[in-house]
């Protein structure tokens, strides 16, 4: 690494100040430049990102049961805060096409997110279900059957499953034996895809 200078730097207009001393580091070496000799062959097509699954056809979402709210609700084409009601609430009972959800807010059970969730669920269902939204308190066991509580779940799974693969890892074992030490919370899955 290059060694700094100094430079003194002294005020003009009160000579009676002490001076301030500046270390200047030169810049960083530029990185190398490469040429390269062009070839007769095509340049790889750029990277395409792949395109987001469409939404289940409308004759395949049918609500008979509650417990298939979460798959619903995260399948919804929702954004924002009408995306976080929906995968928030719960379906508490369907009434055939009344559904009864609980939520743990009431701005998340206002009426017109819950129109938009309405709406959606319309759209890609093709049948005329009636959403009624009731408000419960935070962490009722209700709202257990949320999208987002069942995310969080396999979100718990996923992270166990991650440290213990890492705890029973050879090499990591030796390296506990020699005194190395695991830093709380730094162990992280490889992949995961959760909102």
């Amino acid at each position: 690494a290059p060694a700094a200078q100094a430079v003194q730097v002294s005020p003009q207009s009160a000579p009676a100040a002490p001076a301030l001393q500046v270390s200047v580091m030169p810049a960083p070496p530029s990185p190398p430049v490469v040429f390269t000799t062009p070839t007769t062959q095509a340049p790889p097509a750029p990277a395409v990102p792949a395109a987001a699954a469409p939404p289940p056809a409308a004759s395949s979402i049918a609500l008979s049961n509650p417990a298939d709210w979460p798959a619903i609700a995260n399948g919804l084409p929702l954004a924002a805060l009408a995306r976080t009601a929906a995968r928030q609430s719960a379906c508490t009972r369907i009434d055939g096409l009344n559904i009864y959800l609980v939520s743990p807010t009431s701005q998340l059970a206002a009426p017109d997110l819950m129109k938009r969730v309405q709406d959606a669920l319309r759209a890609m269902s093709g049948k005329h279900y009636q959403l009624h939204t009731s408000v419960v308190e935070a962490g009722a066991a209700e709202l257990s059957q949320s999208a987002s509580a069942h995310d969080h779940v396999q979100q718990v799974q996923v992270q166990n499953a991650a440290e213990q693969a890492f705890h029973a890892d050879d090499l990591v074992k030796g390296l506990i034996a020699l005194g190395a030490q695991v830093v709380p919370g730094s162990i992280k899955p490889v992949a995961t895809s959760f909102d």
